[in-house]
């Protein structure tokens, strides 16, 4: 028979990203020795952005979020002048568990690649899977301990790495569903993907 389907329901995991438009560091906290802070004409395309520095000890700057289980990117940009050292710029997902704890695996990346015409790394980090024991996920963008220099981070993001899912009603065109009717469910991933949906069903509610 010939199915039509409804688009009921859509659900993504959270994601997050900051532009600095705002020209503000609301929400972050610091990483390392020397407090990062905002640089009004330091980000791309000459607006905000934030200036890490004097890195003997680190500095850059962190956030935190809940930890939910999935697949994510964190992705950064960085333009970085005059740095050496030995690892120099570097941005990483790393967990904690409830007592605070550092929780294994970690991941990171240092800057890799070629700079835009403008002097600007884009840097990756994928994230595969979050740990069991883990309650808090933190961001981190960072000038690393025993570098120098200076470095600029704008356009920083940290979301999920799969499609979000689509949850859909199907069934016979020329049939009516009713309260108490069980229909069948498709799911699918908003890029076009179909993933198995078997013994999927829901029960229509609602006045007779």
């Amino acid at each position: 028979m010939p199915i039509r389907l409804w688009d009921v329901f859509a659900a993504a995991q959270p994601d997050f990203a900051d532009d600095f438009s705002s020209a503000s560091l609301k929400g972050w906290g610091g990483m390392g020795g020397a407090v990062a802070e905002i640089s009004p004409n330091g980000g791309r395309a000459d607006g905000a952005g934030v200036l890490a520095a004097n890195g003997e000890k680190g500095s850059g700057l962190s956030r935190s979020f809940p930890a939910e289980q999935g697949t994510y990117e964190f992705v950064f940009w960085s333009k970085p002048e005059g740095v050496s050292g030995p690892i120099g710029v570097r941005g990483g997902v790393e967990f904690y568990d409830k007592n605070g704890k550092f929780v294994h695996p970690y991941f990171y990346e240092t800057l890799s690649g070629q700079p835009d015409a403008f002097g600007w790394y884009k840097t990756v980090v994928r994230v595969p899977r979050v740990p069991e024991r883990a309650a808090s996920i933190q961001i981190f963008c960072q000038l690393a301990p025993g570098s120098k220099g200076r470095v600029f981070f704008d356009d920083i993001s940290f979301k999920s790495a799969i499609s979000p899912l689509l949850l859909s009603m199907a069934f016979p065109l020329n049939q009516t569903a009713k309260p108490g009717d069980e229909v069948r469910m498709l799911v699918t991933r908003t890029n076009g993907e179909r993933l198995s949906a078997a013994g999927v069903t829901a029960r229509v509610s609602g006045p007779a």
